[in-house]
């Protein structure tokens, strides 16, 4: 059953049905979490009725495609997708919005991550002799890249690079039509936690990975969602560290912050469909001290704004995601003269 938008995007806020900003506090949960997993169907109540009088508004909910596409391609897990339907609407009954997330963190569980299922390995045909870190590297690039790197790597007739993506885009379709009827879920984010591949072997082919390899599937998997769910919203993370950026292939980039799937204001700035649709999710790491002094107030609001000027300057909308232990007060009042939404994570909270 198809729904109204609960939130949009307009003129780059995001607003509510009643054209209103909002602002949102809740936390990321994940069944990779230790701290923070999903619950059980049997927990549910009690976890969603904490979360509310705790006031939360939001859930980043990571789900992974190991669980929705586990055992082969094109064979879904109905009992899954039932027991998170059940408690999506016990979200919605509890008025808590969530943005269904992907989490591809180290490929997947058979390689010791979270998000890929297994026949993805056993489809790319890796050599035995590999160890995980090295498997996992060449998975995400053929995930990217496999038209380049493998041109002849073929799996029922697709290269293994449009495979992959085919089947990853699919199941979370397939995820959207389970629960089509839940409110609460306001979008989709397009890959939590992703890596961009070997970074040695990518060097070797003319690409440019935002241009080439990212922005496209992130078109690809936007699109696929337009005909059947146009009410919904995406979202892509950008962490901003300040540091080096992972798309540049390069072995002294390569050991920085590899679990990330946005450089700084690098997600989709066209100004076309995806522009409206898309959210830059903007997290910013604890504020470090300097010779045992703390910055202060007035340099970590201008880093800040600094680092929000970056995001903003891409043509995207964007919410920050910040715990109130790093600089809450600083982000509050940048939040209220920008006119950005934000997003309070709970989760990092003192």
């Amino acid at each position: 059953m198809k729904h109204e938008a609960v939130i949009s995007i307009q003129d780059g806020n995001i607003i509510d049905s009643q054209g209103k900003k909002r602002i949102f506090k809740g936390t990321t949960i994940s069944p990779s979490s230790k701290y923070f997993p999903i619950p059980s169907v049997s927990e549910a109540d009690n976890f969603f009725a904490t979360l509310k009088k705790s006031d939360t508004t939001l859930l980043r909910w990571q789900i992974l495609w190991e669980d929705v596409e586990k055992d082969e391609a094109d064979s879904y897990n109905e009992a899954y997708l039932a027991d998170l339907r059940t408690l999506l609407k016990k979200a919605e009954d509890a008025g808590i919005l969530v943005f269904l997330e992907p989490l591809m963190q180290d490929w997947g569980s058979s390689l010791g991550g979270h998000g890929a299922p297994a026949w993805t390995v056993e489809a790319a045909g890796l050599e035995e002799n590999l160890d995980n870190s090295k498997k996992q590297q060449m998975m995400y690039s053929l995930f990217w890249a496999g038209k380049k790197m493998a041109p002849e790597l073929l799996v029922e007739g697709d290269n293994i690079q449009d495979y992959l993506q085919e089947h990853y885009i699919a199941a979370m379709k397939h995820t959207a039509r389970r629960v089509k009827d839940c409110k609460t879920v306001v979008g989709f984010g397009i890959m939590a936690k992703g890596q961009t591949g070997d970074s040695k072997a990518m060097e070797m082919y003319p690409l440019n990975f935002e241009e080439d390899c990212l922005k496209p599937f992130q078109k690809k998997f936007i699109a696929a969602f337009q005909k059947k769910h146009s009410h919904y919203l995406f979202l892509a993370e950008s962490t901003v560290t300040g540091q080096f950026s992972t798309w540049k292939y390069d072995s002294k980039y390569h050991s920085q912050d590899i679990h990330t799937v946005q450089r700084e204001g690098g997600v989709i700035p066209d100004a076309d469909i995806e522009a409206s649709k898309v959210i830059t999710l903007l997290s910013f790491e604890p504020t470090k001290k300097l010779l045992g002094v703390f910055v202060s107030k007035d340099k970590q609001k201008t880093a800040f704004q600094d680092k929000i000027n970056k995001a903003l300057g891409g043509g995207n909308t964007v919410m920050v995601d910040f715990s109130p232990s790093q600089g809450l007060e600083c982000l509050q009042e940048l939040v209220q003269e920008t006119g950005l939404s934000y997003f309070v994570n709970i989760a990092t909270a003192d």
